[in-house]
């Protein structure tokens, strides 16, 4: 079992994003009132008039936190996938860490803030069902990413190349 597999590295780390977008798509299923608000009225103007919409700071950080916190499970629950198939699998749990660290440190500095923004399911005015249907599609596409034949097939050709290298 060679340590290094890219090509689990970079599956697991494209299945692993999918899981963050649809965990952080989830999350506002929670604050779908807010987010309604926010939709309806401007963001800018809601916060600039809480008073007028029954709103506190403690709101606006409950959106914050649990928008923030399912991102980081989605990462978890990725990374708990990763490692079971990596053992089932008989994979090196290294590359696992490798995606759990680098999904981490994206998340961290924020850099992929940008895409997580991005809304599947536009076409949908209720903020509820295109938030459901984001989630559902993005994690059905993140468990197809580590189920699917092909992407196992493409780990394991570059499993033995990396024996034959030995």
């Amino acid at each position: 079992m060679k340590k290094f597999n890219l090509a689990q590295i970079i599956i697991h780390f494209i299945a692993t994003l999918f899981f963050m977008f649809s965990f952080q798509k989830f999350s506002g299923l929670y604050n779908i009132d807010l987010l309604n608000l926010f939709n309806e009225n401007g963001i800018q103007n809601v916060l600039h008039n809480m008073d007028k919409y029954k709103l506190n700071n403690e709101d606006i950080w409950k959106l914050t936190f649990v928008t923030n916190t399912s991102v980081l499970i989605g990462i978890l629950f990725a990374f708990i996938i990763s490692i079971v198939i990596s053992f089932r699998k008989k994979w090196s749990i290294l590359n696992s860490f490798i995606v759990l660290v680098s999904s981490f440190l994206l998340h961290w500095f924020d850099i992929l803030n940008w895409f997580l923004k991005q809304s599947l399911g536009n076409f949908i005015n209720d903020l509820f069902l295109r938030f459901l249907l984001a989630g559902i599609v993005l994690s059905i596409i993140g468990f197809v990413i580590f189920l699917s034949k092909f992407t196992n097939q493409l780990i394991e050709q570059q499993e033995k190349k990396n024996l034959r290298y030995r």
